[in-house]
């Protein structure tokens, strides 16, 4: 029986063993608790999809059919979502989810936004795309109603973006635009964010509120971040020092998060979201390229952030992100690229924030601004897309599945002489079930007016990709590039924003109907005249149709002998300011011999004896003189017969002379350019679009 004491004041007392014990006991209960729930919460990620979904895009009209989406961080009871609303869905792994679409859901035209959710979890995935519409062999782009807009102002006064992205800021089912921009406030320079609301038809309305922003908000992002169901934006402000978080209020307006903006490392670029500790909550990562680390922001509740206590290293001037599972272990990884030395630094996540430098061979590809993450080769493996910020090319890297890559250098894309690549985005551009590339260039090979435009590369399900035909035109330097279906009708287009004079292009896929971008060729000297031994000089005219951008390359064929026919190299073609360049036939000036035109005789001066036949008659006359001396001093018979057979020889060759050379089939060769009148080709190639012209040369 335990014996209970009391203390002075009359209060049982207890034995400190079991008081110590007792408290031991309720300590481990709420730690577990505590790690119960910590558990949850590990469970439930959020998700990230990756690209592409399976399939990447379907026609309208079609029977029920089953979706595949890959990604990581998916758990029992997951959802994927259509427009928001949750489909039947079937967990596989944590790497992939299936769906079931009921045909009414693709009855018509459209584009879907496809997001997954994990039970428990406030915040979603990120969106991924998938249009509703017939395919195409490839794509074309014409600006949209009123693009490209004017945002106002002028270079003293600027009200110019320099980042944009797309998404659904007041829940109408229509695509809009958040900028970050820098212009006046009250008359005083100042960066803010320009929100323009989607009407459906590829024009926007602009949004009067203008919450500030740090300054020049050169990277941007659109996300759920404090998981009410409404579209929030976070940028990375390079002269700031800093990131904005602004939560959106539903309605297409923003109020600033608490603790906004958070300072980072210095100068901050590429800026991307995922949940990297696996707690529920989307984090934040952010190149800062004057320092070469990265900051890893981690998500609270209510849309705040607190930076990681460690920020990764990357090799110099960090300035192009991408996010995916490189290495398949349901963790999300970094690939950063950088401008100083081209290196592709793979950051492996290690499931708490923090990351590691995967091993492996050095990725020295290509100074880049732009990284674009996707299944490029249907292996199942993430691969990445390079884009060249001095050339219009890309470097795909190939997936190993564990966190190395392999490179295709310069697979795709052609330079038109110097060319800055500024942006680039992926997505299944022409409906055919592949991953695409979308380019956004300047060409400052003409210095006075530089052309900006966009290319688009469709890929072919290998790794490679196919230079469209035709490119887009933009106004002025594109430094911001976006994409998203702004009309409604199943196919992506374009919105670039372009500083410093203020412009937003909205580029709209056209219907089916509309006619595609061509060029023509025609030569406009014709005919010319040259003297042999001179240059010809043949004026070539290029035509752009129905809106043609493109680089063509230029082949010559059916000069005559005896000359070169030079085209210049690879030419830019715009709608404007058509590319005229100059044929040029170099001829050969003939001796005083005589010279065979195209089709006349055979006749040809000793000089021109063919050298086989040269050959065979000295041949001769060698051994009649070496049989004929040994038989010199027999007798005066034999001396009879060593000039007869002197003399046989001499006459073989005086004949071989005086017949042409008849004796031989072998062509004869030509003195100099033949005289005549030819017919040279000249072909022009962009893309798979071919055209030639011919063009009329008379040689005197």
């Amino acid at each position: 029986m335990p014996i209970k004491m009391k203390d002075a004041a009359g209060c049982e007392a207890r034995n400190p063993a079991i008081v110590a014990a007792g408290r031991l006991a309720i300590a481990l209960v709420l730690l577990c608790l505590v790690g119960g729930f910590t558990v949850v919460r590990a469970q439930n990620p959020v998700p990230f999809v990756e690209q592409p979904l399976s399939p990447a895009a379907v026609a309208p009209g079609g029977a029920q059919f089953t979706l595949t989406v890959h990604g990581t961080s998916f758990v029992s009871g997951a959802t994927v979502d259509w427009n928001g609303t949750p489909l039947t869905t079937t967990f596989v792994s944590r790497s992939q989810v299936t769906a079931v679409v009921p045909s009414a859901n693709i009855a018509s035209a459209g584009t879907v936004a496809v997001t997954v959710s994990n039970p428990a979890t406030k915040e979603t995935s990120n969106i991924v795309l998938l249009p509703v519409a017939a395919p195409n062999n490839s794509v074309s782009y014409a600006n949209a109603t009123n693009s490209p807009i004017f945002l106002g102002g002028n270079p003293v006064t600027p009200n110019f973006p320099v980042s944009v992205a797309a998404g659904d800021f007041n829940g109408d089912g229509k695509l809009d635009l958040a900028m970050g921009t820098n212009g006046l406030v009250g008359g005083n320079h100042a960066s803010f964010l320009t929100t323009m609301l989607g009407n459906g038809d590829g024009t926007f309305t602009t949004v009067s509120s203008m919450p500030p922003l740090g300054s020049n908000p050169g990277g941007i992002v659109v996300a759920d971040f404090n998981g009410d169901g409404k579209l929030d934006v976070a940028t990375s402000n390079f002269n700031g020092n800093n990131v904005s978080i602004l939560l959106g209020n539903g309605d297409g307006t923003f109020t600033a998060a608490s603790g906004s903006p958070i300072t980072v490392g210095a100068n901050p670029y590429a800026l991307v979201a995922g949940d990297f500790n696996g707690d529920g909550r989307l984090d934040l990562a952010v190149t800062n390229s004057a320092d070469n680390t990265i900051t890893i922001l981690l998500g609270n509740e209510g849309g705040t952030f607190s930076a990681a206590p460690t920020a990764p290293a990357t090799a110099p001037g960090p300035t192009a992100l991408a996010v995916g599972d490189f290495n398949g272990d349901g963790k999300l990884d970094l690939a950063v690229g950088n401008t100083s030395d081209g290196m592709i630094t793979i950051l492996l996540g290690n499931g708490d924030g923090t990351f590691a430098v995967a091993q492996g061979p050095a990725l020295v590809v290509t100074q880049t601004f732009a990284l674009a993450a996707g299944d490029f080769n249907g292996d199942g493996k993430l691969d990445l897309a390079v884009s060249d910020s001095g050339d219009s090319t890309v470097t795909i890297l190939l997936g190993n599945g564990d966190g190395t890559f392999t490179p295709i250098s310069k697979c795709c894309g052609m330079s038109g002489g110097v060319t800055h690549t500024f942006g680039m985005v992926v997505a299944d551009f022409n409906g055919d079930g592949k991953l695409d590339l979308g380019l956004v260039i300047q060409n400052v090979t003409q210095l006075q007016a530089p052309p900006n435009y966009v290319l688009t590369l469709i890929g072919k399900g290998d790794g490679t990709f196919t230079q469209t035909d035709f490119s887009a035109l933009v106004a002025d330097t594109a430094f911001a590039f976006t994409f998203g279906d702004f009309n409604n009708d199943g196919k992506l287009d374009f919105v670039t924003a372009s500083q410093p004079n203020n412009f937003v292009s909205v580029l709209l896929q056209p219907a089916a109907s509309a006619p595609a971008p061509d060029f023509s060729i025609a030569g406009t000297g014709n005919p010319t005249t040259v003297t042999a031994g001179q240059m010809a000089n043949i004026p070539i005219q290029v035509n752009s149709l129905n809106g043609f951008i493109g680089t063509i390359t230029f082949t010559c064929s059916g000069a005559p002998a005896q000359s070169n026919c030079s085209t210049p190299g690879p030419l830019f073609a715009l709608p404007t300011g058509q590319p005229n360049f100059t044929l040029t036939v170099d001829t050969t000036a003939r001796s005083g011999l005589s010279n065979v035109a195209p089709g006349g005789p055979a006749s040809q001066p000793l000089t021109e004896i063919p050298l086989a036949l040269w050959e065979s008659l000295l041949g001769a006359a060698a051994f009649a003189v070496l049989l004929q001396t040994r038989m010199w001093s027999r007798s005066t018979t034999a001396r009879g017969s060593v000039f007869a057979s002197l003399a046989a020889v001499i006459f073989m060759i005086v004949s071989a002379a005086s017949c042409g050379g008849s004796v031989s089939n072998t062509p004869p060769p030509v003195n100099g350019t033949p005289v005549g009148t030819y017919t040279l080709s000249v072909t022009a190639t962009s893309g798979s679009l071919t055209h030639s012209t011919t063009v009329t040369l008379t040689v005197q």
